[in-house]
């Protein structure tokens, strides 16, 4: 065998067979080596770095454990069935959607209007409630995961998984909006089932009683343990049928 050098390197011709008839030419790369016959070849390697820095773990917050809704019944609420088979049992005062509408296109299937929790109101100004169904559409911002750091965006004061004693887990997001004297209070119970993503979203309406000359004779002012109490109650019949 002998050695040449090649452009910083050294190549490496074999003779083979009898009377040396052919040969091989083999590359070696700069800064190995060689050895001759009968002793072994020392390759220099580069040393192993090791990183010192720590892999990043993840600082999502812990889900809460769902809490369970109300069962009750309601022999006077009437029962809708809304898609692939669920349903949804509510008071019956639904209202006809327009098939024609941008709401309807934009993926509303059911509003019902709840009036108000207020006994007696008289000529008040009361919070008055409604309830709507709506199939999500990709960006929709209640497309989101159910854990705390969503509290504080898009007005979302509360987030917690809520579940039907059926074991139909909701993503509760509580939220709330102000403009021109007039108060929004949502609350978006969102799920994912086989033909996609639904909510249903709770919005109660109300009026800043501040801006009244004699509030407490023109005006009650929003509940949440009374004006969303109905809310839950009826989530709590939302199951799907075989």
């Amino acid at each position: 065998m002998k050695r040449f050098l090649i452009g910083g390197g050294f190549a490496l011709v074999v003779l083979a067979g009898a009377g040396c008839q052919s040969s091989t030419t083999i590359q070696v790369p700069p800064g190995t080596d060689v050895q001759t016959p009968g002793t072994p070849a020392t390759i220099s390697t580069p040393p192993v770095v090791t990183s010192t820095t720590p892999i990043a773990t993840s600082t999502k917050p812990d889900v809460k454990p769902a809490t369970p809704l109300p069962v009750s019944a309601h022999a006077d609420w009437k029962t809708d069935t809304l898609f692939s088979g669920w349903t949804v049992q509510h008071p019956n005062t639904a209202d006809k959607l327009d098939s024609g509408s941008d709401e309807v296109k934009n993926g509303l299937i059911l509003r019902v209007d709840l009036g108000t929790a207020v006994q007696n109101p008289g000529k008040k100004s009361v919070p008055n409630r409604k309830m709507e169904v709506w199939k999500l559409m990709p960006g929709d911002v209640r497309l989101t995961e159910c854990d705390s750091s969503l509290v504080g965006k898009q007005n979302i004061s509360e987030v917690q998984p809520v579940t039907t004693d059926k074991g139909t887990v909701f993503c509760l997001q509580k939220s709330m909006d102000a403009g021109a004297g007039n108060l929004y209070n949502t609350q978006n119970y969102v799920f994912l089932t086989s033909d996609g993503p639904y909510a249903f979203t709770f919005t109660t309406h109300s009026v800043q009683c501040a801006n009244f000359e004699h509030p407490a004779e023109q005006c009650v002012a929003f509940d949440d343990k009374r004006d969303a109490a109905l809310f839950p109650e009826i989530m709590g019949t939302v199951i799907r049928k075989n």
